[in-house]
């Protein structure tokens, strides 16, 4: 049977949706599958996760060729007719918004088009808006089934205000697209209350794997008095609170390290507030290749995020025996984090700053508290262990082969 992932972009990333595409692909593969995976951007190059033995093919045609199955150290470049660069500085209005869909995601569904009647996949799996859209429009006309995988609060992506193209008729496509999919898979059992009833019965919860992470470096590791915070520097994850937040706790903090890892446009901004705030003993490496052997070495994750499809951040650093904080109103955290079993839960306030200060205090001072919820963290790989959600996947996957008109592979 051909299933093949489908995603706009996947040169250079590391972000959560990436790389669980490429893991399940791969988990796919191990179970029989013939799986490639698809892309559509002008970009070329290696991913950002090793993708193994598995086609990765860029339906760009500018990019001329995809990348070969297993590449290492490929090289990037960019198209010499930048299409997406060019296209970004168009307005949205009226006739230019038809044209900017033509020329994006329009020419996304009639590359996707010919390769479906080419190839004749079985099953289409796109992941995140602007694939589930071309994949909806394009299979339309080949009774192709496709499992929608959304990654992120529904509201988020397909509500007024979605954070992606903003394009009012991409908007008003990719919400469109929903009713086209067979199947919408969601990350937990609350976002499935956003869709409307004739939706309801093709959503499947869908969470993401959990497990520890493999160590590339060897040698014993010590937990040491640190704090971590973990993901891309952007606004939605607020690590300025969890700096904030560090520099209210004074000299509590004496012994301590507050390690923010990653990167992205926020981190000029965290630096100089860092700076600003004279606090000597916050780090900021950026992105590092060893995150088995960071939440190893940690006994704190500080995640301030405003919202979360899964906090993969957060369900990583519970598998490695981390304690996590978060705001209890913050969906895909707030459902990973059990309050005083496994970390603690925020309340929101006028002053975020100061709660989360407070919470951090807590758990740094009470080694006997602290121990207790890192012995009972681990516990979530139970919950969302990677053998049972690969058996969903599987499941989703031949239930919409065996009931749609598509092509048998």
């Amino acid at each position: 049977m051909k299933v093949h992932f489908v995603i706009q972009k996947l040169t250079g990333l590391t972000g959560g949706a990436e790389r669980v595409l490429v893991e399940t692909a791969a988990a796919m593969r191990e179970r029989g599958f013939d799986v490639q995976i698809l892309t559509f951007e002008a970009r070329r190059g290696e991913p950002g996760f090793d993708t193994g033995e598995i086609p990765v093919i860029n339906l760009f045609p500018f990019a001329r060729r995809g990348i070969a199955p297993g590449s290492k150290g490929g090289e990037t470049m960019v198209s010499s007719f930048n299409l997406e660069q060019i296209v970004k500085t168009m307005p949205h209005r009226f006739p230019i918004a038809q044209v900017k869909w033509g020329l994006t995601h329009g020419f996304f569904i009639r590359c996707l088009k010919r390769y479906i009647r080419r190839e004749r996949p079985s099953v289409l799996i796109p992941f995140m808006p602007p694939a589930i859209t071309a994949c909806a429009y394009a299979a339309a006309e080949t009774g192709t089934p496709v499992i929608a995988s959304t990654h992120n609060v529904p509201e988020r992506d397909f509500g007024p205000n979605g954070r992606w193209d903003a394009n009012p008729l991409f908007r008003e496509k990719c919400v469109v697209a929903l009713s086209m999919v067979d199947r919408i898979l969601v990350l937990l059992p609350e976002f499935r209350n956003w869709f409307p009833d004739e939706l309801k019965k093709r959503v499947v919860i869908m969470p993401n794997p959990v497990r520890r992470l493999a160590s590339v470096s060897s040698g014993n590791v010590k937990r040491g008095r640190t704090v971590l915070g973990v993901g891309r520097l952007t606004t939605v994850k607020r690590f300025d609170i969890l700096v904030r937040a560090w520099a209210r706790l004074g000299s509590r903090t004496d012994g301590w390290t507050l390690r923010i890892l990653g990167d992205g446009p926020e981190r000029i901004r965290l630096q100089t507030m860092v700076d600003d705030l004279g606090l000597m003993n916050v780090e900021m490496p950026g992105v590092v290749s060893d995150m088995a052997r960071e939440y190893d070495q940690a006994m704190i994750l500080g995640h301030p995020a405003e919202f979360e499809g899964f906090g993969l951040a957060v369900s990583e650093a519970l598998a490695h025996g981390v304690p996590a904080i978060g705001f209890e109103d913050c969906p895909g955290v707030n459902t990973l984090i059990e309050p005083g079993r496994n970390g603690i839960l925020v309340a929101p306030a006028a002053e975020p700053e100061r709660m989360f200060s407070e919470a951090l205090s807590d758990l740094m001072q009470d080694d006997a508290r602290r121990e207790d919820m890192a012995a009972r963290a681990t516990s979530i790989t139970e919950r969302y262990g990677s053998d049972a959600i690969h058996d969903r996947w599987e499941h989703a996957i031949r239930d919409v082969a065996a009931a749609g008109d598509g092509p048998a592979g």
